[in-house]
């Protein structure tokens, strides 16, 4: 079995180098890994990040590196969006399997090794597996994957740390907003990423879309991933868990359920939640 892993980022190489070196250290080794470099370059500066890159993997003799940007390949635009930049990464995907990973995550050698057991367990071709999200900065599980849509309360449910205390290794999703999905490169083929609606994260459109297609999507308790906040900006600590940052969060679920919910969902929406 071999798999490729699409890293959207348009951060600098020092920022993704502990990404890529936990690739590097993988015991299941990647087949391909397609890094989408949005971010405008000279030459020099590309060739530089370019070196920096394939210096990480000189031990992976059997790993393609294919670095996406218009120096490279021509018909590349930047700055036209996530969904663009993921689904441009799936196009030049070889593997039969794929991972998207955003560009500030971490994880154990053994991760991929263990996210992709999924095979024995579900329809491979009709499966998205999620890992539990960590936060770098606290000791609890990450809010990055919904198990039930709540239109109530215009946001979705979240996994908490009794997941962890449970010994079941999978958890049925309906939807899931995450930084990591890993599935069949035919399934994210299939359904592509849509940022058409705005204010909505693109991750959480395609998973809802899926879903209603009858695509199975499961949380893998055993597996994880550690988010990376970096050094957040003044301004960007004022607004963290501030009425404003609460508002411009429900844009997102208010928009959401117009683009996955039915007309029941629409109904309780509007007489309980919005209020």
């Amino acid at each position: 079995m071999s798999y490729s892993v699409v890293i959207p980022t348009n951060r600098s190489f020092y920022h993704i180098e502990p990404l890529l070196q936990s690739l590097a250290r993988q015991v299941f080794q990647p087949l391909q890994i397609v890094i989408v470099y949005d971010q405008y370059a000279t030459v020099e500066e590309f060739e530089e990040y370019k070196d920096a890159i394939e210096n990480v993997f000189l031990d992976l003799k059997l790993t393609q590196i294919d670095i996406i940007h218009p120096l490279t390949y021509h018909n590349f635009k930047i700055g036209k969006g996530a969904s663009y930049v993921r689904n441009y990464g799936t196009k030049n995907v070889t593997s039969p399997d794929m991972i998207f990973i955003d560009d500030d995550n971490t994880f154990d050698e053994y991760f991929t090794q263990k996210i992709f057991e999924y095979k024995n367990t579900y329809n491979p071709e009709r499966t998205l597996v999620v890992p539990v999200q960590y936060d770098d900065t606290t000791t609890f599980v990450r809010q990055a994957v919904a198990d039930k849509f709540n239109f109530m309360l215009c946001r979705p449910r979240r996994v908490t740390n009794l997941l962890l205390e449970s010994t079941d290794r999978y958890f049925s999703l309906v939807l899931s907003s995450s930084n990591c999905l890993v599935g069949s490169t035919a399934l994210f083929q299939q359904f592509p990423f849509d940022e058409e609606v705005p204010f909505v994260y693109e991750d959480l459109i395609m998973t809802g879309e899926i879903s209603q297609a009858g695509v199975y999507i499961v949380c893998d308790s055993w597996s994880s991933v550690i988010h990376s906040h970096g050094q957040r900006g003044v301004l960007a600590e004022l607004y963290i868990n501030t009425p404003l940052r609460a508002y411009y969060k429900a844009k997102h679920r208010i928009l959401l359920v117009h683009t996955i919910g039915s007309l029941w969902d629409k109904v309780l929406f509007y007489m309980i939640g919005l209020p």
